[in-house]
């Protein structure tokens, strides 16, 4: 089951992807609001998909065309460190963090990625996001596992000078710097997550890659470590961290340029896409 959103006037409308076609079919817009939009449907993904799949309105929407993030999250959440390799590149202790990202910086696929003039260091970072579709507090690694409804592709962009100067969630949280999609899988069970690998590439220049076995610890073990600090809530999404390969690391560092084309692959979906905006002062 894998599912998107595509934007209209009236905000995002929710829609099943075809795979065959490449597209995202969308859904009667009031079949959208009883099911409560995104956030609703992450309530109760495989209750409602039935009824999504009977409303659909022949309208298919490619992937060539600008999308809404497939989430709509009350909150955003972040793991650094969760990859062995990263952290040794960044000179970091190799313990998982966790950091806030404001929903405000969030974006979907192909809507350019906006550089301010405040971010003079601007840097990618591919991951695997994960959805929460139960909400969980002080949740046991096997309660977390259950809790997860589905993942996605996304790109936690990254200011390094404000994340020295500042905080992570401030140089990660600009406008614009998370986007998501195209589309998001809904799982049945948490050993779908076993094996999913990430890859970042930078104009067509594979710059990342790491698989959920390379990380310090399971997705469901973050996630239970995540309920112990804050209640997570069903349409909540979690950047899962980032493995090596990130331009800050590099010899010279290689940060994001006006017009670069960002692209992040995740196992079994359409990879997510974005371009690199600069202010005419800046470029």
């Amino acid at each position: 089951m894998i599912v998107g959103a595509v934007d209209t006037p009236l905000g995002p409308l929710m829609g099943i992807y075809d795979p065959r076609r490449g597209c995202i079919e969308t859904v009667e817009g009031w079949v959208h609001n009883a099911v409560g939009g995104l956030r609703g449907f992450y309530f109760n993904p495989h209750g409602v998909y039935d009824k999504l799949s009977k409303s659909l309105t022949g309208d298919c929407v490619t992937l060539d065309n600008k999308l809404a993030p497939p989430v709509s999250p009350v909150s955003a959440w972040g793991v650094g460190r969760s990859y062995a390799e990263h952290a040794r590149e960044m000179g970091m202790s190799k313990q998982i963090a966790f950091f806030s990202k404001p929903v405000t910086s969030l974006t979907g696929h192909l809507n350019p990625v906006v550089v301010p003039p405040v971010s003079e260091k601007p840097d990618y970072e591919g991951e695997i996001v994960i959805i929460i579709g139960k909400r969980i507090k002080n949740a046991s690694t096997a309660e977390a596992g259950k809790a997860i409804a589905g993942y996605t592709a996304g790109a936690d962009i990254t200011d390094r000078l404000l994340q020295d100067m500042m905080s992570w969630s401030m140089a990660k949280g600009l406008d614009t710097y998370g986007p998501v999609g195209p589309v998001a899988t809904i799982i049945d069970s948490p050993d779908e997550l076993d094996g999913l690998c990430v890859e970042t590439r930078l104009n067509g220049e594979k710059v990342q890659r790491g698989c959920t076995g390379d990380m310090i610890v399971s997705i469901p073990d973050m996630v239970s470590r995540l309920s112990a600090l804050a209640t997570l809530r069903p349409g909540d999404i979690v950047f899962t961290g980032t493995p090596p390969g990130v331009g800050h690391a590099r010899k010279p560092p290689r940060y994001l340029r006006h017009g670069d084309e960002l692209e992040v692959r995740v196992s079994g979906l359409p990879p997510l896409r974005n371009q690199i905006v600069k202010t005419p002062d800046q470029q």
